[in-house]
C-alpha cells in the first residue's frame, strides 16, 4: 500500500522538474542576444566590395549592407548573381551569410 503512493509522487516529480527544464530553456532561446533584432536577407547579390555587399531580394527595393568584421574573411568567396541568405543586426551589418542554391 505504501509503494503506490510513493510511486505516484515521484512520477509526479518527475513531471515537474521536467516540465521546469522545459521552461528554463524556452526563456533562454528566447532571451539569447543572438535571435533579438537581427533579420534575414534573401536574394540575389548585385554588388560586392571589401565592406559591403548590396542585395536584390525581389522585392523591387535593392539593399546595401556593410559587412562585420568577423565576417569579411568570407565575403571573397561570393560573386554577383549569387543567391544569398543575410542574416543582418541591428545597425544593418551582416554578421553570417549563407549561399542558397540557385533561384
Amino acid at each position: 500500500m505504501i509503494r503506490a503512493p510513493l510511486g505516484r509522487f515521484f512520477w509526479i516529480l518527475t513531471v515537474f522538474i521536467l516540465l521546469g527544464i522545459a521552461g528554463v530553456q524556452t526563456a533562454n532561446s528566447q532571451s539569447s542576444p543572438i535571435n533579438q533584432g537581427n533579420k534575414n536577407v534573401d536574394g540575389l547579390v548585385t554588388d560586392i566590395t571589401s565592406d559591403t555587399i548590396t542585395v536584390d531580394p525581389g522585392t523591387g527595393a535593392i539593399e546595401t549592407f556593410s559587412i562585420h568584421s568577423d565576417q569579411k574573411f568570407r565575403i571573397r568567396k561570393f560573386k554577383v548573381g549569387d543567391h544569398v541568405l543575410l542574416v543582418v543586426d541591428n545597425n544593418n551589418q551582416v554578421i553570417d551569410i549563407l549561399i542558397l542554391p540557385a533561384k
